[in-house]
């Protein structure tokens, strides 16, 4: 399945509501394809940034205006982050301005396709990926990740990579774990707009996890 088709299968789940699905996936084929390593963030809900109805695709306005997405909290760490790793950079050398730019070479999936609030429920996120499964599942075959960074949601999607809790390890910085399995790296990281810790902890303990990964892998 493609990715036109996956966009038809979201709209074809979401249709006869008024509000409408905000379409996710690969940022920037091309980029996405070229980059080191293919990194998928999978998040909660989607913030509409238009009238609170949805109905327009994500892709298209990070591919447009980086900058402007970046300013919100959840894309501008996911920016630093994803900068930190695809440049091999600490914190403190990120060039923080142009980050936003390498949004472009990741895929972002939200649980949820639907325009949510500033916080998310559990309850309500493990309903909509019941309802979601088979679509997220879609999704992530066709992204293909070496990396995968769960905001706060990674513990949906264990089944979906066959991670089990015992071959977790601790995650630097965060009461959180870390998976290395089939060569490819899973972090249970927190959600990038809710890290509950400084920036340069919450980066760097991704950072050194990747790191550790990488040694691991050759």
């Amino acid at each position: 399945m493609n990715s036109k088709e996956i966009d038809a299968l979201i709209k074809d789940h979401y249709s006869g509501l008024e509000v409408k699905p905000i379409l996710d996936g690969i940022i920037n084929e091309d980029l996405y394809n070229k980059a080191s390593y293919k990194i998928l963030w999978l998040l909660k809900e989607p913030y509409d940034l238009g009238d609170g109805k949805g109905g327009w695709d994500l892709r298209e306005g990070i591919n447009k205006e980086p900058g402007v997405y970046a300013k919100y909290k959840t894309l501008k760490n996911i920016s630093i982050v994803t900068s930190s790793i695809l440049n091999n950079q600490s914190y403190d050398e990120v060039d923080k301005v142009n980050a936003p730019q390498i949004l472009k070479q990741i895929a972002y999936i939200n649980v949820s396709k639907l325009p949510g609030g500033t916080q998310s429920k559990y309850p309500e996120l493990n309903n909509y990926y019941k309802q979601n499964e088979s679509i997220l599942q879609e999704q992530i075959k066709y992204c293909d990740p070496d990396i995968v960074i769960g905001g706060s949601v990674l513990y949906l999607y264990l089944n979906t990579f066959s991670l089990k809790g015992e071959e977790a390890e601790p995650l630097p910085e965060m009461a959180r774990r870390y998976f290395m399995k089939n060569g490819k790296l899973f972090i249970d990281a927190y959600h990038p707009s809710q890290i509950k810790i400084s920036e340069q902890k919450y980066c760097d303990g991704i950072k050194k996890v990747f790191d550790h990964w990488l040694q691991n892998k050759k």
